[in-house]
């Protein structure tokens, strides 16, 4: 950084016939290294952000056992409101009178 402000005040002091003002060239380069360090800052504060959102989606999901469980549920819910479904159908049909075709129960086994 010394290095730096040194390089810019021998690049003044050939550039203009007076002589550069130190302080000046040490404000302004403190100045930039700040608004340097506060974007680096801004986009590291980004990061952590995108990783503690990362973190959190990744305990949202439930592990594997829990996930087969909660499709064989769903599996079953739907069969039974298949199921359920069917009576309701069928028991409307007697109640109006049309024919009722007898239940057809098929297992597949293997």
């Amino acid at each position: 950084m010394l290095s730096k402000l040194l390089a810019k005040a021998e690049a003044k002091k050939q550039d203009s016939q007076d002589q550069p003002d130190v302080q000046q060239i040490v404000v302004e380069a403190i100045r930039e290294e700040m608004m340097r360090l506060a974007k680096l800052h801004d986009a590291a504060a980004a990061v952590e952000e995108l990783k503690r959102e990362h973190n959190l989606a990744g305990t949202r999901v439930p592990p594997q056992a829990v996930s087969d469980r909660l499709i064989r549920y769903e599996a079953h819910l739907s069969r039974e409101f298949d199921r359920t479904l069917n009576q309701l159908e069928r028991l409307q049909r007697m109640r109006n009178g049309q024919p009722v075709l007898p239940p057809i129960k098929v297992e597949v086994s293997s």
